[in-house]
């Protein structure tokens, strides 16, 4: 068996969401190697053709490749990044992806597109159409998929149609504990919250409590302290921090958040005034490679019990770390 290969760390300052309407647009000319360019008169009253090739997607002023051979003239500007191109070559055996699940991925007919203005589907963003032949990956099987791929730090998918990684990612609750485990992974920037009690001498998570309980990336060193024994059982100690004086009194300061991270709430059950949070994570940005699932302890008081691993991965939560504390 082949080992996993090994993912690049990326992080990212946020995640951006972005949404379509797809209007009907007249089909297409069936594409062939090299780049063309397609008009549409009336995208409003044209139907759709059951060829793969014939697109009422496509806006005017589409531009559009059937071959990566194609890319150089079709990115001559190097609007889009390396980072891209290989996201999309991962789809189509260009051997680029950090995962293996890839390779099980045969696509035997695929479209690029992009458009003369950004105003049709967003700055940075490519139209992606692909027949999966065969494939081993569970949240890309068999079938013809059409795909928006934000070219950001990394690449985000968002599927127009049928979403074949299945319900978007949630990770609210209904109550507080979702925004509390939120602001736990982006302040702390890991994934992995150690036993009430249990954290070593060198490990603190500076930057959720003074996100959560600060004003302005900073807080009283005093209020810092009571928080951190409450909430995690921690003698708070100075070298893990940054500070000033203010009005002679000793404030502690926030560092550098980390970057952005793809999960999903599983579940979220509550026993003896303990809710617990079941997180699926993801491997990647796009969401098509699970990592691990992780359960996190979270008491009414917001006091932090803790995270155990339920299901394991090769791979790391995307974006995230797992630190010594």
């Amino acid at each position: 068996m082949k080992k996993p290969k090994q993912k690049t760390a990326l992080t990212l300052a946020a995640v951006l969401l972005l949404s379509i309407l797809c209007a009907c647009g007249a089909p297409a000319e069936i594409p062939h190697s090299g780049m063309q360019t397609q008009a549409v008169e009336s995208p409003q009253n044209a139907t759709q053709d059951a060829a793969f090739g014939e697109d009422d997607l496509l806006p005017q002023k589409c531009t559009y490749i059937t071959s990566m051979s194609d890319w150089e003239e079709f990115d001559a500007d190097g609007y889009f990044s390396d980072n891209c191109k290989n996201f999309l070559m991962q789809f189509l055996g260009g051997d680029t992806s950090p995962f293996i699940e890839f390779d099980s991925v045969k696509v035997s007919d695929y479209v690029i597109a992009r458009c003369a203005g950004e105003d049709f589907y967003g700055p940075s963003t490519l139209y992606f159409r692909i027949r999966v032949s065969q494939s081993a990956l569970q949240t890309l099987p068999v079938g013809d998929y059409r795909m928006l791929v934000h070219d950001l730090v990394d690449c985000f998918v968002e599927f127009v149609g049928e979403d074949s990684r299945g319900d978007a990612p949630q990770a609210q609750t209904g109550d507080g504990c979702g925004q509390i485990l939120a602001d736990f992974l982006t302040g702390a920037y890991a994934w992995n919250c150690p036993a009430f009690g249990a954290w070593s001498g060198s490990g603190e998570p500076v930057n959720y409590i003074i996100r959560r309980y600060g004003d302005g990336g900073e807080m009283p060193y005093d209020a810092y302290k009571k928080i951190a024994k409450e909430k995690f059982g921690i003698e708070a100690r100075k070298e893990n921090g940054n500070f000033t004086v203010k009005d002679g009194r000793l404030w502690i300061l926030a560092g550098a958040l980390g970057g952005g991270t793809v999960y999903t709430v599983l579940s979220h059950t509550a026993a003896d005034g303990v809710h617990t949070l079941r997180v699926q994570y993801f491997a990647d940005a796009a969401r098509f490679i699970r990592s691990s699932v992780v359960e996190y302890r979270i008491g009414e008081d917001e006091t932090m019990y803790g995270s155990t691993v339920v299901e394991t991965s090769p791979y790391a939560p995307y974006g995230l770390r797992q630190l010594d504390w």
